[in-house]
């Protein structure tokens, strides 16, 4: 990586690391939450859509780590 895109691959990590805890965290059936016009919605409506929101921060997961390569920095398959 050239030292150059150091600060960049910085945030774009902070930002990877932001997301995996969000999918940890809602993939055990926390921290989701949904309001329609102020409204919280019940817990088996959460549950209908937590799917397409682990769908989402993954895809958005993926984005990132392709910009990581990119910049020259990559991520272990542990990751």
């Amino acid at each position: 990586m050239d030292i150059k895109n150091f600060d960049a691959a910085t945030y774009i990590v902070g930002n990877l690391r932001k997301i995996e805890y969000e999918i940890e965290m809602i993939s055990k059936g926390n921290w989701l939450g949904v309001t329609i016009q102020g409204a919280y919605q019940k817990d088996d409506f959460v549950d209908a859509i937590r799917p397409a929101v682990l769908t989402e921060l993954s895809y958005r997961r993926d984005a990132l780590r392709a910009e990581l390569e990119k910049l020259g920095v990559f991520i272990s398959p542990s990751h």
